[in-house]
């Protein structure tokens, strides 16, 4: 049961901001200023990458569920709001108990992370379209080309970390795009910049390779 969700933790060492990529995952984050009072918040899938402000010294400590997992999080903020003293165990404990895991669903994500579109993923499955339609945007509220678009944006981002002299077509036809400028198009859509300009950012590159929704 602990595969559907991973624990994280980070401290922020100076003032600033941070872009954080979209990952397919939800998450439960205890954010902890240097001075001030912590607390619990919810976090939702992500459309596109997003800066995130900090203080210098802010500790950060998450959970992070992968899409077929379920859990009520409104009420896990709830409960652990009341509590005077943040404790990870607990939360933990409640994300456990609550956690129920939709096999059906993940079948479908792995399905529309590998297919070359969302036809094939449907024949690989062997469900008709409407019916793949009504099980990942009723338990996810996104598309299932939602889910295509970002398993080969993610495999994207990860190959350039060790594919640093790769020509952009060339990347562009191992991950199944149609060419150079559908690539440079759907960084800009999902991550704000351009496959060049993230190359360029180790911190970004090793985002990308952290555990996450996998194509």
């Amino acid at each position: 049961m602990d595969s559907a969700f991973l624990q994280w933790s980070a401290t922020s060492p100076q003032a600033g901001k941070t872009l954080v990529l979209p990952d397919g995952c939800h998450d439960l984050i205890l954010r902890v200023p240097a001075a001030g009072r912590p607390h619990w918040l919810a976090v939702a899938l992500m459309d596109r990458a997003e800066w995130v402000h900090s203080q210098a010294g802010e500790q950060f400590l998450g959970f992070r569920l992968m899409p077929w997992a379920q859990v009520d999080k409104t009420a896990i903020v709830n409960a652990l709001q009341q509590r005077s003293c943040p404790d990870p165990a607990e939360a933990k404990a409640l994300i456990v108990s609550g956690l129920r895991l939709d096999h059906r669903l993940a079948e479908a994500l792995q399905a529309l992370a590998q297919a070359p579109s969302v036809s094939q993923a449907c024949r690989d499955l062997g469900v008709a379209e409407r019916s793949l339609q009504r099980l990942v945007s009723g338990q996810t509220g996104r598309t299932p080309s939602y889910w295509r678009s970002l398993a080969r944006l993610r495999r994207s981002a990860r190959a350039l970390q060790g594919q640093a002299l790769l020509p952009w077509s060339e990347l562009a036809a191992q991950q199944g795009y149609a060419d150079q400028a559908h690539l440079c198009r759907e960084f800009r859509r999902w991550l704000g910049c351009t496959p060049q300009q993230f190359r360029a950012r180790p911190d970004w590159l090793a985002q990308a390779c952290a555990p996450g929704f996998e194509g």
